[in-house]
């Protein structure tokens, strides 16, 4: 998790001659974060790793929820230790993700202020593009941006410094903006890249559209060259695909990427968080990815149910889902590398809907990685989600984070959802022994035989 929007605004201050100082609140490397011990988890593999948290007073809407309420990232003092050693700024710039996470950004604020009273601050970021109504009320700042950030922040900078110029750089297109200015973070272990933006899709639940704007490639040399260069530099073998749609007019785009990179020898490993589109898979790319080392294979499913698959976007059949994992399969890959997104709590969503998708994708002998529906403003899904009751119209943001799934529907409470997350773990760890415990083992078998009949007989 990086913030890739600042990092690119980052990049293109100093390519118009800004000086430029960067505080990632999510440094779990930070030294005085490893000095607290038994709080911090470390690494995993990959460049991956936990965010240092800690245990704080819940919101009063969420008194009654029984779960911890916690921060993650730096504790406030450690952030104060950070803004006070750097020159006093001429204009502060801070990136929103999460929506539900405004309370932080409301807090962030407030130290701020208290330190730099009279230095313009400008948010931008994933929350205010969504809610941009309730960030100007939440947020005491001089200016919000919504969108894409690259080609607003010089004018909105220009608007509100005194003396500022206004002859900056003009960018007409995402391949002539700068490489995100990844020299300004204290740890590099990984690399994302965007080679995309937006999605062709409208998926009735995702709000792609509203942050990203329409679907735009980039030239795969400027990919190539921003790979390369980042691998030299910065000594890292893990590169994270952060793309919607990476994978979309693949003869054009990713297919002469990873050619590219291979034809050069460049001895890197490939990451996809984000899930890829199983209908764009074949033998061919397959194939190349497995050539290509890609080591983080997350597919995008969501359901089996064929109504709600054609409903969401029809970018999925389940024969293509299948397809895509025989030639994953063929290329080299073991069937226990590979995991699928499913989604669970749509509104309508049947519990037997959701356990009859991890058991499709346990039978084929792969991962499932379960994600909670999340109401996000905007969408179809938050319009029907609405219209059912699940949530107000003018419910606090809180509510809309996934975790709190069991506040809003009827179907899945906190015991239910348990229990599909320990089902889906059970699957998982099959997966891993390699044993299909739905399809083709001797315990698939006798499992088919004693649901079969009826449980008496076994009494």
């Amino acid at each position: 998790m990086k913030p890739l929007g600042l990092l690119y605004i980052g990049a293109v201050l100093e390519e118009n001659g800004f000086d430029v100082d960067f505080i990632d609140c999510l440094d779990r490397y930070h030294p005085e974060i490893l000095k607290r011990k038994g709080k911090h988890r470390g690494k995993k593999r990959y460049g991956c790793g936990n965010f240092y948290k800690e245990k704080i007073e819940k919101p009063d809407i969420l008194k009654d929820v029984k779960r911890r309420y916690s921060r993650y990232g730096l504790p406030p003092d450690i952030f104060i230790n950070e803004i006070k050693n750097i020159q006093k700024p001429d204009v502060i710039l801070i990136t929103s993700l999460m929506t539900y996470w405004y309370p932080a950004y409301v807090d962030l604020i407030e130290i701020i202020r208290n330190i730099y009273n009279d230095t313009p601050v400008i948010v931008g970021g994933i929350y205010t593009t969504l809610a941009d109504e309730h960030a100007g009320k939440f947020l005491k700042v001089d200016r919000i941006i919504t969108g894409e950030g690259e080609n607003q922040v010089l004018s909105v900078i220009s608007e509100i410094l005194p003396g500022a110029e206004n002859n900056y750089k003009n960018y007409n297109s995402i391949n002539d903006y700068p490489f995100p200015a990844f020299h300004l973070l204290k740890n590099v272990n990984y690399i994302p890249v965007l080679t995309t933006r937006g999605c062709p899709f409208n998926c009735t639940f995702c709000a792609s559209e509203f942050i990203s704007g329409k679907f735009r490639r980039r030239d795969p040399e400027s990919v190539i060259e921003e790979i390369k260069l980042h691998r030299k530099k910065f000594n890292v073998k893990d590169f994270a695909f952060y793309d919607d749609a990476l994978l979309i007019n693949r003869e054009k785009h990713i297919i002469p990427i990873l050619e590219g990179l291979l034809k050069d020898k460049i001895n890197i490993r490939f990451h996809t968080p984000n899930g890829l589109f199983p209908a764009m898979i074949d033998d061919e790319l397959a194939k190349l990815m497995y050539k290509s080392a890609f080591k983080t294979i997350r597919l995008s499913l969501e359901t089996t149910n064929i109504d709600r698959l054609k409903d969401i976007s029809s970018k999925v059949t389940i024969d293509d889902f299948e397809n895509c994992i025989s030639s994953l399969v063929k290329a080299g890959y073991k069937r226990k590398e590979l995991e699928s997104y499913i989604i669970y709590g749509l509104p309508g969503q049947s519990i037997k809907e959701v356990i009859e998708t991890i058991v499709f994708t346990a039978k084929n002998g792969i991962k499932v990685r379960p994600a909670a529906f999340s109401p996000i403003p905007g969408t179809v899904d938050w319009e029907r989600a609405v219209d059912s009751g699940e949530i107000s119209p003018d419910a606090n943001i809180i509510l809309t984070n996934n975790t709190l799934l069991p506040l809003r529907s009827e179907n899945f409470t906190w015991d239910i959802v348990n229990e599909i997350k320990k089902f889906a773990r059970l699957t998982n760890y099959a997966s891993d022994l390699e044993i299909n415990i739905f399809n083709g083992s001797s315990i698939s078998k006798v499992l088919k035989d004693i649901l079969s009949k009826p449980i008496l007989e076994y009494i």
